[in-house]
C-alpha cells in the first residue's frame, strides 16, 4: 500500500472510532504521520500511561507539530480527570525549548484550563458554592462523593472557616477515606490543636504534637521527591507516586511504615505503574533502586491496600 494511501486509511479509521485496529497497524511505527492516530488511539482507549510513554520516547519526533502534541495530551488528560498529570506533562513541555508563538500562549492558557476542568470535576459543573452551602454539607451530608467534593475544593481561607467541621469529621464521620481527606486538609493548614480521629479499625487515636509532626512529614516529601525524580524519567509515574505516600501514611497510622526512602520510592513506582494498568518491569526497577525485592513487593502490596481503599 502506497505511504499516502496507508495514512488516508488510518485517517479514516480515526473517524470511524476502530483504534484497536489504528494501534495494531501502528506497532513499532517511528514516523509522525503514525505516531500521532497511533497517540489519539491510545488516548481514546484508555491506555493513558501507554500514550504518556509514546511521548517520552518519541518526543523529538512529535515536537514538530508541538501545539498539536500538547493540545492532544493535555486535552486528553483533563478528559480523564487526570489533572496533575496533566500538570505534570504541561511542566515536561515547558522545560524544552520552542520557537512557537502558539506554543507560548498554549503553556500560558493551559494551567488555567486545568484548574477549571478539575474544579469543575470536583464541584460537579456547578457554581462555586457559598461557604454556609459548604458548612450544611459538611455538616448534615451522608454521601461520601459530596463531602469529598467540597473537601477536595476547599481553598486556604476556607478551611479555616470551615476548621469545626472539618474536625467533627475527623472524629466523627463513619467513611475512613472522609476522616482522613478531613484531616489532611487541617494538617495542610497547619492545625494543631488536640484531635481525635478514629483510625482505619475505627479505633480512637487522640493527636499530639507529636503525632502532628510525623503526619505532616509525608507533605513535605523532599527526599522522596528528590529520590523520585532521581530513578524514574516519567512525569506521570512520579506524579502518582508523590500522590500515593501520604495515604499510604495515614492509611496504617498511628502504626509505623517503610522508612527507607529507597524501598519506598521503588514500592511507590511498582504501584503508580499498576494504577496505570501496567505490568511494573521488576527487573528493572529493583536494579534501579538497589533494593531488596522482597522488602519492595511487601511494601508495595501495603501500599496497594492502602490505594484501594481510597478510590
Amino acid at each position: 500500500m502506497a505511504e499516502t494511501d496507508t495514512l488516508d486509511n488510518l485517517d479514516s479509521l480515526l473517524e470511524k472510532g476502530q483504534y484497536d485496529l489504528v494501534i495494531k497497524l501502528t506497532e513499532g511505527a517511528s514516523d509522525i504521520d503514525s505516531l500521532f492516530p497511533r497517540l489519539l488511539s491510545l488516548y481514546a482507549t484508555a491506555e493513558m500511561g501507554k500514550a504518556e510513554r509514546l511521548i517520552d520516547k518519541y518526543y523529538d519526533v512529535l515536537k514538530a507539530d508541538l501545539p498539536l502534541l500538547i493540545k492532544v495530551s493535555i486535552e486528553s488528560l483533563m478528559a480523564a480527570n487526570m489533572f496533575d498529570v496533566a500538570r505534570q506533562r504541561l511542566q515536561f513541555f515547558k522545560s524544552k525549548p520552542y520557537e512557537n508563538q502558539e506554543v507560548e500562549e498554549l503553556l500560558k492558557l493551559y494551567p488555567e484550563k486545568i484548574k477549571e476542568a478539575e474544579i469543575a470535576f470536583y464541584k460537579g459543573n456547578g457554581p462555586k458554592k457559598t461557604t454556609k452551602e459548604m458548612r450544611d454539607i459538611l455538616s448534615t451530608s451522608l454521601k461520601d462523593e459530596e463531602i469529598l467534593s467540597v473537601i477536595t475544593g476547599l481553598e486556604k481561607e476556607e478551611v479555616s472557616e470551615l476548621t469545626p467541621e472539618l474536625v467533627r469529621l475527623v472524629s466523627n464521620y463513619p467513611t475512613f477515606s472522609v476522616r482522613v481527606y478531613a484531616l489532611l486538609s487541617l494538617i495542610s493548614n497547619g492545625y494543631t490543636a488536640p484531635l481525635s480521629f478514629k483510625d482505619k479499625d475505627n479505633k480512637i487515636i487522640a493527636l499530639t504534637s507529636s503525632d502532628y509532626k510525623r503526619l505532616n512529614s509525608p507533605m513535605e516529601m523532599e527526599e522522596l521527591t528528590y529520590r523520585l525524580n532521581e530513578k524514574i524519567n516519567d512525569p506521570s509515574l512520579i506524579n502518582i507516586a508523590l500522590s500515593l505516600y501520604p495515604l499510604y501514611v495515614l492509611y496504617y497510622f498511628p502504626s509505623e511504615v517503610e522508612s527507607d526512602v529507597m524501598v519506598l520510592g521503588a514500592a511507590l513506582e511498582v504501584v503508580a505503574h499498576q494504577y496505570l494498568d501496567e505490568v511494573a518491569p521488576l527487573e528493572e526497577i529493583i536494579p534501579r533502586w538497589g533494593v531488596d525485592p522482597d522488602l519492595v513487593s511487601k511494601t508495595a502490596s501495603l501500599v496497594k491496600e492502602a490505594s484501594d481503599n481510597f478510590k
